[in-house]
């Protein structure tokens, strides 16, 4: 398969496996219509903008401290190096994540402190118990696995990260 082939599998697959992203919500202000988004985490807080590079906007939970990102036409996501994309990161080729996420799990573990994974951990299963955004577009040009492989392994890293005693160097 080329390369062509694979993006407009992802594309097929993201429609497919879309989960239900919350849309931006019209604000008016001197009379003026401008969309203000709200946080994917504490929906009734409306986010600050952050200074952001053309094409881009960057966004401020004042509620919960997170940040998002959103181009234009494109569902709101968590900002790089938030706790989801780091985790997903490293699988953003597999077709497959669900199967390597104990060798990923080692991994987080060997360079992440406790009070991280603790924080990785709970980041994950608040989006697994209450999904906020499609996690194959938290990285920019989508990811090749399926919306629900994506789930099963940020849920299988979040158990083995939980059963296990965290990284000897925290």
């Amino acid at each position: 398969m080329g390369l062509g082939d694979a993006a407009n599998s992802r594309k097929k697959r993201s429609a497919r496996d879309s989960v239900n992203s919350r849309d931006l919500q019209p604000h008016k202000d001197s009379g003026k219509s401008q969309h203000m988004a709200s946080c994917l985490r504490c929906p009734s807080t409306e986010l600050e903008a952050l200074p952001s590079p053309e094409g881009i906007t960057y966004y401020l939970c004042p509620a919960c401290g997170r940040q998002f990102a959103q181009k234009p036409g494109e569902a709101l996501t968590e900002r790089w190096l938030g706790a989801l994309r780091e985790i997903v990161y490293s699988v953003i080729f597999s077709e497959h994540p669900q199967d390597e996420a104990a060798r990923e799990a080692a991994w987080f573990k060997s360079y992440m402190t406790r009070e991280h994974l603790a924080f990785v951990v709970s980041q994950i299963r608040a989006e697994i118990d209450h999904p906020t955004q499609n996690v194959r577009e938290i990285l920019p040009g989508g990811m090749c696995a399926s919306e629900q492989d994506l789930r099963e392994y940020l849920s299988r890293v979040a158990d083995i990260l939980s059963a296990d005693s965290p990284s000897p160097s925290a």
